[in-house]
């Protein structure tokens, strides 16, 4: 896992502005946007059975995790690795993204051979090293780190501690899906796009503020899912962040594979 340096300024400049737009995902700067849960109690309207909003949000998670194969199937996973690809103005960008279960995660964003950025959470301690220099995670930023580094971390909302509620149904690029709202312990919020259908998660938009303090939003989009090893994994993401959108095509998935040990070591 060798990179070389970049050294031309040049190249750095140009490369500048694109790659801070994907700081929220690298160093995933979340921050403030607040809600409050929903409680709405189980009731009986026209003779009809209403759900509660807790009863709507565990539906939601169960066809979550049978789109997976059901909770007996999730259990055989140990770690999964991703590779993602876009070509931007003829420059072609990687992402490689190691995660050990339950929240153990590397990411690397590289391109032409050079590394640009590296993010990784060891499953108590975060550190990224890039265009930005070197730092310690630390406090919520910390904390959002890890929410970051659980795969599967609409399962897990409940253990960290997030304020749940089902919104509403509506439809997302012509998917009829359900919307669930999910905010932090750092009251920072998360929303959860679930096909009706196939109960596959399809989009997850994270609420933020800017240098200028205007609220802004990361939508990360997934779609084109196909079967890995009997598993379904979205194999086009597309991440949306102020007026940009890059769209990345998952190259490679290998699941349970030998990984190196110091994939998630905190070292350069």
């Amino acid at each position: 896992m060798n990179f070389k340096r970049i050294k031309s300024n040049s190249y750095k400049n140009m490369l500048k502005n694109f790659i801070f737009t994907l700081a929220a995902l690298f160093l995933w700067q979340v921050s403030t946007a607040q809600t409050d849960s929903l409680s709405v109690a189980s009731d009986s309207l026209n003779g009809e059975i209403v759900l509660s909003n807790k009863a709507l949000v565990t539906n939601v998670l169960n066809d979550y995790t049978l789109a997976f194969g059901g909770e007996k199937k999730l259990k055989k996973f140990n770690n999964v690795t991703i590779k993602e690809s876009s070509t931007v103005n003829d420059v072609i960008y990687n992402i490689v993204k190691y995660y050990e279960f339950p929240n153990k995660m590397t990411k690397i964003l590289s391109s032409m051979g050079s590394r640009i950025e590296k993010v990784v959470f060891d499953g108590s301690k975060g550190r990224s090293w890039g265009v930005k220099g070197y730092k310690i995670y630390k406090d919520q930023e910390l904390n959002e780190l890890e929410y970051e580094a659980t795969y599967f971390l609409p399962l897990y909302l409940e253990k960290y501690k997030f304020k749940v509620h089902f919104d509403t149904t509506e439809f997302v690029e012509g998917i009829e899906s359900n919307r669930l709202s999910a905010v932090s312990p750092n009251s920072k919020l998360h929303q959860f796009h679930f096909s009706r259908l196939t109960g596959q998660l399809i989009r997850w938009t994270i609420y933020d503020k800017d240098e200028n303090q205007d609220e802004t939003v990361l939508t990360i989009d997934y779609s084109d899912f196909r079967e890995v090893d009997e598993f379904e994994f979205p194999h086009e993401i597309i991440y949306t962040r102020y007026d940009l959108k890059v769209k990345f095509k998952v190259t490679l998935i290998t699941i349970n594979d030998k990984l190196d040990k110091d994939i998630f070591m905190l070292i350069d």
